[in-house]
């Protein structure tokens, strides 16, 4: 009966993804929505992204197999759409954030919203699961896939905080 509602098993792959984009999404909503600075908000996007990933795992493994394996899916069809949607309005929050914090002056005003919000959704996505497909690798280290994306963002963070 699985089949009644989705024609391939892409499309309950992607209907998956999608619940899991919705559910991050209005986690980032809400911390756009905060009472913070701008640069505040940033450092923040790594916590909400790390409980995502932990509480939300299945989802989260849903997402990362759609990066891996969304040139599969039928770009016409109303799931892969939304799911570019979802994937948009998460950039689009990004940004937002980003410039709230031009807008606060507690980030640089140079700093392009859009691009770092791409780099940023980019980024995020690439180094818990680079880490945890490399764990054998990292046995004995003193950091974790949290301290990681944490320390990326700090980074991030010197570079485009203003300090005027």
């Amino acid at each position: 009966t699985l089949y009644l509602y989705f024609t391939n098993k892409n499309e309950l792959c992607m209907a998956i993804t999608i619940r899991g984009l919705d559910i991050f999404h209005n986690q980032l909503s809400k911390l756009k929505s905060e009472n913070k600075s701008g640069i505040d908000k940033f450092y923040e996007i790594p916590q909400i992204y790390m409980r995502f990933s932990e509480e939300f795992s299945n989802y989260y493994q849903g997402l990362l197999n759609f990066r891996m394996h969304h040139q599969n899916c039928p770009v016409g069809g109303d799931y892969y759409q939304r799911c570019s949607l979802e994937l948009k309005d998460i950039n689009q929050i990004i940004a937002e954030i980003i410039k709230s914090g031009i807008e606060d002056e507690t980030i640089k005003n140079e700093v392009e919203p859009v691009t770092l919000a791409h780099i940023i959704w980019g980024d995020q996505s690439g180094i818990l699961p680079s880490y945890d497909s490399q764990a054998k690798d990292f046995t004995g280290a003193s950091h974790t896939p949290q301290s990681l994306l944490v320390y990326h963002f700090q980074l991030l963070g010197r570079g485009i905080e203003n300090k005027s």
